[in-house]
């Protein structure tokens, strides 16, 4: 499941995950940069560990987008982890 944070990380910032430190996503909301970080995480015991848990994280996102969506979609902002200033 690491290489399927390494590919989100790709897919949404354009740059592979760096190898050490915090990974800077400030344009991406807080619960996939969790969700994220915990399938990059350094250490393998702290990494989501099954398929089916990735995929509980994922439909808990989905459910918020579609809650933000019911409040009124593209015009609702969705808190983001802090801008790159």
């Amino acid at each position: 499941l690491y290489s399927v944070g390494a590919l989100f990380h790709l897919l949404l910032t354009g740059q592979p995950p760096p190898r050490e430190g915090d990974l800077d996503l400030p344009q991406i909301p807080l619960l996939l940069v969790e969700v994220i970080r915990r399938l990059l995480a350094r250490h393998p015991e702290q990494r989501i560990p099954h398929a089916d848990e990735l995929l509980g994280h994922l439909n808990e996102f989905a459910q918020t987008l579609r809650r933000y969506e019911d409040r009124g979609g593209v015009n609702f902002e969705m808190p983001r982890g802090p801008s790159r200033n």
